[in-house]
């Protein structure tokens, strides 16, 4: 099955993605209090959403 010149250029953007992806050791520490920063959450459908972490504890 040959992709589509579309196709191509959505698997190279994904392989960059992966290949620029960085591991949670990575960032920088996080710095200032906690109600400033937004946290990733998924829902029982599985779709993602954001959290103040302040919200959150």
């Amino acid at each position: 099955m040959a992709l589509t010149t579309d196709e191509e250029a959505k698997v190279r953007a994904v392989l960059t993605a992966v290949d620029n992806g960085k591991k949670i050791t990575d960032l920088p520490p996080a710095t200032g209090g906690i109600e400033s920063y937004k946290i990733e959450v998924v829902d029982i459908t599985g779709e993602s959403k954001q959290l103040n972490l302040f919200s959150a504890i």
